[in-house]
């Protein structure tokens, strides 16, 4: 390395912040179809590697997981583009590594700053995710993440066959008494166990804001 100074052309987008007033910053999990609206709405969409589950590469705990689907939006988008950390993705391709995600379970965990521009998409896993992966272990996952949704069990369609129970990462579903139920306060409103049941029994309905509950410990 010659030791000379790197000269930034041009810095990254990032936050605004105003002296003496707090910034808040929840991840927002997006179900499928919000999620696809939103890229069938942006023009500037990348894609890039996993950076938790390329570390659990790293450190001897590989995942099976998609590794390039973690997707950034916008002006974010072309600035990872310049710099050679994400490849350009067509509206299709962006898409297509959503429909990949949804497959395999991950939860689509979106990050944008307080400007509004839209910036990170993590499709997660909860055996690597260092935030999926602690509010997992957490006895109240809803009050880790910012839970927009709740999904909800249409008792007359489900055959309890148990075949969304395995993709939630929060464990927030379960059979009592031979119907499926569903944990509030463990339910982060992802909508990832609906891909699995074939009878279309489970449905996502907004969380009325402020009424997460609070775990009783």
């Amino acid at each position: 390395m010659s030791g000379k100074p790197v000269k930034i052309e041009k810095s990254a987008p990032g936050k605004v912040i105003k002296v003496g007033k707090e910034v808040r910053q929840l991840a927002c999990v997006i179900p499928y179809q919000e999620m696809k609206q939103l890229i069938l709405d942006t023009e500037h969409i990348a894609a890039g590697t996993c950076v938790c589950r390329h570390q659990g590469n790293l450190l001897g705990k590989p995942s099976s997981e998609p590794m390039g689907n973690c997707m950034v939006f916008g002006e974010s988008a072309l600035f990872s583009v310049e710099r050679g950390f994400t490849r350009r993705l067509s509206k299709e391709e962006a898409l297509k590594k959503l429909d990949e995600a949804e497959e395999a379970g991950l939860v689509h965990n979106y990050v944008n700053n307080p400007g509004q521009f839209t910036n990170l998409l993590c499709n997660c896993c909860g055996c690597h995710c260092f935030i999926l992966r602690g509010a997992k272990n957490a006895p109240a996952p809803s009050q880790m993440v910012n839970p927009r949704y709740l999904v909800h069990v249409n008792e007359s369609d489900c055959t309890a066959c148990e075949a969304c129970i395995g993709r939630c990462w929060m464990k927030a579903l379960k059979i009592e008494n031979g119907k499926l139920v569903r944990d509030e306060i463990r339910c982060i409103g992802c909508g990832i166990c609906m891909w699995a049941c074939p009878t279309d029994a489970l449905y996502l309905e907004p969380r009325e804001a402020g009424k997460v509950p609070l775990k009783k410990c």
